[in-house]
């Protein structure tokens, strides 16, 4: 790469090293190959399904957990609408007609080329007899009703893009007072953006990065995956992640609050049992039962040559494959839904483990496409994580990701075809090295709104 002075002022002032730029043109140039999935994960086999019996007894604990603050609720609320609105390029006058009525639609009528632009969070998604309610608005009440501490008080973070931290600012501002009197509690929400540390540049088709009309080099924001930082510096204990757009009207909450209760609950037992373990080998010792408590529990199988090893050898290959982040996430049943799925993949150096896979990181041909297609579940980004270790630190989370699942992938840029980088995935390859668990949830707690037109379904009218 020629880099010229001024590329050199603008990297130094994005926060990134020269070498920071040199890692990037040689992942575009020569990226790695595609991800290797083994197997679809199946109720039984990477999936489980909870019998009702359990389900009072991890509510219990959840609430408990929650009760002593111990949860934060963490939503990537970066995007735009433009997604959300492109059936209004299409067709303006149908989208006007049938949306007719709902909270959106004045807005719409006043300023249709600028409103898709406006944070998806803050689009009115619901109609309620005292008026209507953003998708942001949703989170602080959804969250009041499964996270809220002793003192009332309930914790929220949403990561942001810069041109619009001083609107979500301004805005919980203007309805925090009016919720934390009408749900009893008090809302702490903090917010971040995504550094432009973890922007990537992009290569024109002749393979040379790309520049801008003015001659300087092209940033582009590097996925969500660039938001693990954000997650780190958060130094959170249990962390539900939830995705903006996938919220439900208060009819429909029950539901989800119960399947959160039951997911959060189930993350804690798995955590109190861990840590005994744990703290056992750090003594020295290698408790019983715990090779049974790796399969079974977290999907961790010994490798071939265990029998073979000191006993030394395999306290030490517990401590390393057990002291992780740990996470519990809701799949719900496959009914053809774009997006990620829950898989068997096999790492570089042999391991097979659990991993949520998006179509993007696959070569979707042959076997693999036939993989891909076979899978019975679904991603909804619905998790709770918790993050600390023995010890109540905060893990350093970039240590368990896997650089390999970067994605390469071809853009349009204002009539120009660029290939761009994005990082792993904040819950593929970000968290590749993760204890994971994967659990059935029904399918009627996943609500998002892509488009417009999910707004007129039956899970999100009035």
């Amino acid at each position: 790469m020629d880099l010229t002075a001024r590329d050199r002022e603008i990297i130094r002032s994005r926060g990134l090293r020269e070498e920071d730029l040199l890692r990037q043109y040689r992942l575009l140039k020569s990226p790695p190959g595609p991800l290797k999935i083994i197997r679809p994960c199946t109720i039984g086999d990477g999936i489980k399904r909870l019998s009702e019996q359990e389900h009072a007894e991890l509510m219990r604990l959840q609430e408990g957990a929650a009760s002593e603050g111990r949860f934060t609720k963490f939503v990537p609320a970066s995007g735009a609408a433009t997604r959300m609105f492109q059936p209004l390029f299409e067709d303006r006058e149908r989208v006007l007609q049938e949306l007719e009525g709902h909270p959106c639609w004045k807005a719409l009528q006043q300023d249709p080329e600028r409103f898709p632009e406006t944070p998806k969070a803050l689009i009115p998604f619901h109609q309620y007899p005292d008026g209507p309610r953003t998708a942001f608005e949703e989170h602080l009440v959804e969250a009041s009703l499964y996270i809220k501490d002793e003192g009332g008080t309930c914790r929220l973070h949403f990561t942001v893009s810069p041109p619009h931290l001083d609107a979500f600012r301004d805005f919980f501002q203007k309805v925090r007072g009016r919720y934390e009197g009408l749900l009893g509690v008090k809302f702490d929400v903090t917010f971040s953006i995504q550094e432009p540390s973890t922007d990537t540049i992009a290569l024109d088709e002749g393979g040379n990065p790309f520049r801008t009309e003015t001659g300087e080099l092209f940033f582009r924001p590097g996925g969500h995956g660039a938001l693990l930082g954000n997650l780190e510096a958060l130094g959170g204990d249990l962390l539900y992640i939830k995705n903006v757009d996938n919220v439900a009207p208060d009819r429909l909450k029950p539901l989800e609050v119960y399947w959160k209760k039951v997911l959060g609950g189930y993350l804690i037992r798995l955590e109190r049992t861990l840590k005994a373990f744990l703290r056992e080998l750090s003594a020295g010792k290698i408790p019983e039962g715990i090779l049974d408590f790796a399969r079974e529990e977290l999907s961790v199988k010994p490798p071939s040559q265990w029998s073979s090893w000191s006993r030394r050898e395999k306290r030490l290959w517990l401590l390393s494959e057990l002291n992780r982040p740990l996470r519990v996430c809701g799949m719900v049943p496959n009914e053809g839904q774009p997006g990620g799925g829950p898989f068997w993949v096999r790492d570089k150096w042999g391991r097979e483990y659990l991993q949520i896979v998006e179509g993007a990181q696959l070569d979707a041909s042959g076997e693999q496409r036939r993989l891909w297609e076979s899978s019975t579940h679904f991603n909804p980004v619905d998790m709770v994580c918790s993050l600390r270790d023995l010890e109540g630190r905060p893990f350093r989370l970039a240590q368990f990701v896997d650089d390999t699942m970067v994605i390469v992938t071809e853009k349009n840029h204002r009539g120009k075809i660029l290939k761009v980088l994005e990082w792993p995935g904040l819950w593929n390859g970000s968290m590749a090295g993760w204890l994971t668990v994967f659990i059935e949830v029904p399918r009627e707690t996943f609500n998002p709104v892509k488009t417009l037109w999910d707004l007129l379904t039956p899970s999100h009218r009035a």
